[in-house]
């Protein structure tokens, strides 16, 4: 095969990938209270022309045929309701046949998006699970020092069972392309912030203090808990 009929070849192919969606095109542009029978004629046979294009299996640019094929879409019910010619609608039955297939084959053929990136893992609570040791407690504090220590361990038990509830709908919310609610990021970290706060006023030997924060910890644990319907 010589140069120039290769040549002739690819010309006459490019030619007839941009004549289809052209004579499209121009049916489209016309009123559908005016459109003819050969005009709708001549939309079916260019859908059917241009179905191998459009149901590529790797398209050019899929959503530029997708959107095609909702104005042709479109323009036949608009063509349905307001025309009445018995031969505009006979054709326009066999254009909406070739539409149904085309549309069919063109999401069919669509290869799978690919899977979401797994969500990054937050970094756990900064603050200690545990409660600080405190050493040589007078006896008259010995039982409230306990019970500020339970409280504290009790506290964090919590923080952590809503920072991985908090986590784990985040990941989820992220897989779906959405957000977490910005208030729920800003309560976990005040709720570090308070049991960070009572663990030094414990070491401190600063009761009150520690109180005071714990208080803090667990109503702002309890307020993110809600946040998340738990």
């Amino acid at each position: 095969m010589n140069r120039l009929l290769v040549g002739l070849i690819f010309s006459t192919a490019a030619f007839a990938q941009t004549e289809w969606r052209s004579a499209i095109d121009d049916v489209l542009s016309q009123p559908p209270t005016t459109v003819g029978a050969q005009d709708i004629q001549r939309l079916e046979e260019s859908l059917r022309f241009g179905a191998r294009y459009l149901t590529a299996r790797d398209p050019s640019d899929p959503e530029a045929n997708r959107d095609l094929i909702r104005r042709i879409s479109s323009y036949l019910a608009q063509v349905n309701l307001e025309n009445r010619n018995p031969r505009t609608r006979f054709a326009l039955r066999r254009a909406n046949q070739a539409l149904a297939s085309i549309r069919t084959g063109l999401y069919s053929a669509q290869p799978d998006p690919p899977p979401p990136p797994p969500a990054p893992a937050q970094k756990p609570p900064a603050f200690d699970p545990h409660a600080p040791v405190i050493e040589n407690v007078a006896d008259a504090d010995a039982a409230m020092v306990r019970e500020l220590r339970t409280r504290y361990e009790s506290a964090a038990v919590q923080a952590i069972g809503a920072w991985q509830a908090a986590d784990s709908l985040r990941a989820g919310l992220l897989a779906r392309g959405m957000a977490l609610n910005p208030q729920m990021p800003a309560s976990a970290l005040r709720v570090q912030l308070y049991l960070e706060t009572a663990a030094d006023a414990l070491r401190g030997r600063e009761w009150e203090d520690a109180r005071d924060n714990l208080t803090r910890a667990e109503y702002e644990t309890q307020r993110l808990l809600k946040m998340m319907g738990r």
